[in-house]
Order: structure tokens, then C-alpha cells, then sequence
């Protein structure tokens, strides 16, 4: 009986869905302000990343409806993280409006070279809010509406 639970328990454990690999951006398209897959022609919806010409990592995120959404962390060419953030699609509304396609949208750090912190607060909807370290100096920003 413990055997079959075992194998039973390793079967169940196999099978679960493994999350995708990340996409290289260079193998999408984009059309307009939208990145497609072109081996199926649709919007790319899943994480990527971006690459250095010497193959180390530059920026890893994902895409919902080929736009940038959700967290993503930007790479130096040393390997040190840069910045890390997420953005937010606008509305159908907004983008009707001609607003920028993506806007940072939650907490944000950034980082010089050598791994000092440089600046970190919130962003709400692609503007600074709240309190803020930036570049050695605490500033304050118009308090941000959601908590």
C-alpha cells in the first residue's frame, strides 16, 4: 500500500505544470504598441527577458496582452541589479487618449553600479508618491491615495 501512495505521490508531484520559460523579446514583433508572438500572430501574454549582446540578462518582466505588466528588474551589464518596479497597463480609455502604453505603478528601488542604494519609494499610477530616499536624501512627494 505505501508503494502505490509513493508512486501515487510522485505522479501527482510529475505532473504539475512547470511556469513557462521566459520569452527572449528578440524573437516577438511589435505592431504599434503591442508585442506579438509571430508563430501565432497574437498579443504575447507570459514573462521575458532581454539580453546583453554577450547573452547575460539586461531586463526580466512579463507581458499581459502584449504590454508590459507586473514586475519586472533591470541588470547592469556587470549582472548588478539596476532597478526594480512594476508597471501597469492603462485602460483602454486611457490609451485611447494617447498616454504612454505602460506607467510604474508600485514599489520602486534603484541601485548604482556597485550595489548602493540610490533611490527607492512608490510610484501610483507613473508618479512619484509619499516618502523617498533619493540619491543619499530623504524627499517627500504628494502622499500617495492608495496605502
Amino acid at each position: 500500500m505505501r508503494r502505490i501512495l509513493l508512486v501515487a505521490l510522485l505522479l501527482v508531484l510529475g505532473c504539475r505544470s512547470q511556469p513557462p520559460e521566459p520569452r527572449d523579446m528578440n524573437t516577438l514583433d511589435m505592431e504599434g504598441r503591442t508585442w506579438i508572438d509571430p508563430l501565432t500572430g497574437e498579443a504575447f501574454t507570459g514573462p521575458y527577458e532581454s539580453y546583453y549582446e554577450n547573452g547575460d540578462v539586461y531586463e526580466r518582466g512579463t507581458f499581459k496582452d502584449g504590454r508590459f505588466e507586473g514586475p519586472f528588474e533591470t541588470f547592469y551589464d556587470n549582472g548588478q541589479l539596476y532597478r526594480k518596479s512594476a508597471f501597469k497597463i492603462w485602460t483602454q480609455a486611457e490609451l485611447e487618449e494617447q498616454r504612454p502604453r505602460t506607467r510604474l505603478d508600485g514599489p520602486y528601488e534603484s541601485y548604482f553600479e556597485d550595489g548602493r542604494l540610490w533611490t527607492k519609494g512608490i510610484f501610483e499610477d507613473g508618479a512619484e508618491c509619499g516618502a523617498w530616499f533619493e540619491d543619499g536624501e530623504n524627499v517627500t512627494h504628494p502622499a500617495c491615495v492608495r496605502s
